[in-house]
């Protein structure tokens, strides 16, 4: 009696019917190995078993377990639904992720679906804040405040102050774009206390060639002009302004410098203007 229980899992579908069988799994799976069976199992169920279609078989056989479905439709002859080694378990549903269920390379639908772990494009993003250290060229007219919490700034102290203060931002967009990065906009950091004056920004370039004038190229940006208002509380509060680079910079080009210029006019007012620095916004499309 090579059959020695039989039982099926109720309430599921497909159902799986569990088998213990005395024979090995290769003789389990030769030609109407269930039809040459139907008496042994008749005898354990007291009455003919009631095969359905999609029935699967969980069986335990003298070396290993394996899952069978019926080649067919008549419940004579097993197949193995899982190959020892490298095979799927069977059904799977599209688009779900596969997982691993054993260390000898057998698959199993893990149920989860793709769309749910993933769903389009992904934008990963960083800053980097730069302070006073990075103006690489002071004007004799700005000096060097701290607010008393250690932050430090630059302000004008002469009455007419009309000149850039410029931030060498080369080491930053070369190292971003070495990493898939792009500089898509930036912070401008600062305070007017009393005045109105004018204040824009410019983003450029410079590369240097052998025994030629450098090249500038200028890097088109949304909206160059900044507010000149005083600020709403005087000197206790900042302008953030976000300024947006109109072709988002992806650039590592050789023996070029990156200048970001905050370009300053006070019309005649001294010590009204306090710059604490630009803050860089990168990002990457990750798919």
């Amino acid at each position: 009696m090579p059959i020695l229980s039989i039982s099926r899992d109720w309430g599921v579908s497909p159902s799986m019917v569990r088998i213990t069988s005395s024979d090995n799994l290769a003789t389990v799976a030769t030609a109407n190995y269930m039809a040459s069976q139907a008496p042994v199992i008749a005898s354990l169920n007291n009455g003919a078993w009631q095969w359905v279609v999609g029935d699967l078989v969980a069986m335990t056989a003298s070396d290993g377990d394996n899952i069978f479905k019926f080649n067919g439709s008549n419940f004579n002859t097993l197949i193995a639904n899982v190959t020892p080694g490298a095979a799927v378990v069977l059904p799977t549903v599209a688009n779900d992720v596969a997982m691993f269920n054993n260390t000898s390379g057998t698959l199993i639908d893990s149920g989860v679906a793709v769309s749910s772990l993933v769903s389009g494009s992904q934008i990963v993003s960083m800053q980097q804040f730069l302070g006073i250290a990075s103006i690489f060229l002071f004007d004799p007219s700005l000096i060097i405040v701290d607010n008393g919490n250690g932050d430090y700034a630059v302000t004008n102290n002469t009455a007419d102050f009309a000149a850039p203060i410029p931030f060498d931002v080369g080491a930053q967009i070369q190292l971003a774009a070495n990493h898939g990065f792009r500089l898509d906009s930036y912070d401008v950091i600062y305070n007017i206390a009393l005045h109105d004056m004018s204040i824009t920004t410019s983003f450029y370039k410079e590369t240097f060639v052998n025994l030629t004038d450098p090249v500038t190229t200028n890097i088109p940006l949304v909206s160059s002009t900044l507010p000149g208002t005083p600020t709403p509380s005087g000197l206790g509060s900042s302008y953030v302004i976000n300024v947006a680079v109109a072709t988002p910079a992806f650039d590592n080009t050789s023996c070029s410098k990156y200048i970001l210029e905050i370009d300053v006019d006070t019309q005649s007012n001294g010590g009204d203007l306090t710059v604490w620095g630009i803050n860089l916004h990168f990002s990457k499309t990750v798919a």
